[in-house]
């Protein structure tokens, strides 16, 4: 006789959370695993942590920096601007993709045992988060011995700002993650989408760029709000208007319940199917 665990039918955000808690030891053995498995088998290992954002920094500070003539503001240098705003959005970027995937990559064990599967769109944001901070110390802190750059005190927001950041990404990955494991075209279009929202934030470009009637609308662009705030951090630059931040508090705190919800609601469907 085949013995099926189910969840309970009724959905409860709050316990959800508990057990996600509770489940916190297998939460870190999943993203252990992933940071293992991911460098085992690269000849330079961790090294892609720190090469990858740099590299794609260098790229764009050619192509806008000298070819287009973009221009930081200020006493900024215009490649440590593009390093604050390409760590943070490969951090964004990274955990959308990987966890809208987070279901179907783990198909194989959600039908096998039993465990609170709200923990799997979590692990890439994690893994990321800790490849963010290995490359934000060397970089930056490169960057600002290259560049002769003061370390001020505004560096103590930098893990603030990366947990909105992260709890923006587990919200939106709780409400990709069943779609996409119901729809399979969800996670061909993830990427797309993604590149496309490169184009519309300020990752290379200041808004000084932007004319002034369309400056409105990153008013309400999350992401390009804490690549204000990333930046007021690490450079010191003015932060965004009081609106863009409780615009950004109150989409995040909507888009985590909204996902959780919705992850919750398919859940049962989602295991019978995998």
């Amino acid at each position: 006789m085949k013995c099926v665990i189910r969840p309970e039918s009724d959905i409860s955000i709050v316990r959800a959370l508990r057990e996600v808690v509770a489940a916190r030891g297998t939460l870190f053995i999943l993203a252990g695993k992933d940071i293992r498995v991911r460098y085992k088998q690269s000849a330079l290992g961790l090294l892609w942590v720190i090469l990858q954002p740099l590299m794609t920094a260098l790229v764009y500070s050619l192509v806008f920096g000298v070819f287009a003539k973009f221009d930081a503001g200020g006493d900024v240098p215009y490649p440590v601007f593009v390093l604050s705003g390409v760590l943070l959005w490969q951090f964004f970027s990274r955990t959308l993709v990987e966890g809208g995937a987070s279901l179907v990559v783990n198909a194989s064990i959600i039908g096998k045992i039993y465990f609170p599967r709200a923990i799997l769109p979590i692990v890439p944001v994690l893994v990321a988060a800790v490849d963010f901070f290995l490359s934000f110390v060397i970089i930056i802190g490169g960057s600002f011995a290259l560049f002769d750059i003061n370390v001020s005190i505004g560096l103590l927001w930098v893990p603030l700002v990366l947990f909105v950041a992260a709890f923006l990404s587990v919200g939106i990955s709780f409400l990709l993650a069943p779609i996409n494991a119901l729809y399979r075209d969800v996670g061909i279009a993830i990427p797309f989408f993604v590149q496309l929202c490169m184009f519309v934030t300020p990752v290379v470009y200041p808004l000084s760029v932007v004319p002034d009637r369309f400056v409105w609308i990153f008013e309400y662009n999350p992401v390009a709000t804490l690549l204000g705030l990333m930046r007021t951090a690490v450079l010191g630059v003015a932060p965004p208007s009081l609106r863009a931040i409780a615009f950004l508090c109150v989409v995040t705190a909507a888009l985590f319940v909204f996902g959780q919800w919705v992850f919750l609601k398919n859940e049962g469907t989602i295991v019978d199917r995998m």
